[in-house]
């Protein structure tokens, strides 16, 4: 059966999961609850790995939201859960376990969520910047 929740990437036994411009906690639970309920649908043998790139949030900040939401989820989900940051254009917190290869292929995944997300005005900017090409 097909997963109802789709992740960003997977990798052998992870599910990547990208959040881009990371600038409301919200966000941020929104991507730790599509992350675990995608792990949920996926068994016992996968773990998810919530990538942040560029957050617009302080590391102790998202640190603590980080901790916080774990603890709302099943032991289980919360276990198998990892956050790793995409900063200055390096991954920063990758836990040690992720070898050279998959740091390449996650570089990969997370440039091109970044390219994707800036190819996007922002909700407010895209009114104005149609209403200027129709006049």
């Amino acid at each position: 059966m097909p997963r109802r929740y789709k992740v960003d990437a997977e990798f052998g036994s992870t599910l990547v999961e990208v959040k881009a411009g990371l600038d409301a906690v919200r966000n941020l639970q929104v991507g730790i609850l599509q992350l675990a309920l995608a792990l949920d649908e996926s068994g016992e043998g996968k773990r998810g790995l919530l990538v942040v790139a560029a957050p617009a949030m302080s590391q102790t900040r998202l640190q603590e939201e980080w901790h916080s939401s774990l603890r709302a989820l099943r032991r289980d989900l919360a276990g198998r859960l990892r956050l790793a940051v995409f900063h200055a254009g390096r991954l920063q917190d990758l836990p040690d376990d992720y070898d050279s290869v998959f740091r390449a292929k996650l570089e990969r995944v997370v440039q091109h969520e970044l390219e994707r997300r800036s190819a996007h005005l922002p909700r407010g900017e895209a009114f104005y910047e149609v209403l200027r090409l129709l006049v």
